[in-house]
């Protein structure tokens, strides 16, 4: 559980760093 959490948070946050970037 904790596990797919951070996996989830992290997948997340690159996600937006993506979308930040032009």
């Amino acid at each position: 559980m904790a596990q797919s959490r951070a996996g989830r948070d992290q997948a997340m946050a690159r996600s937006r760093a993506i979308n930040s970037y032009p």
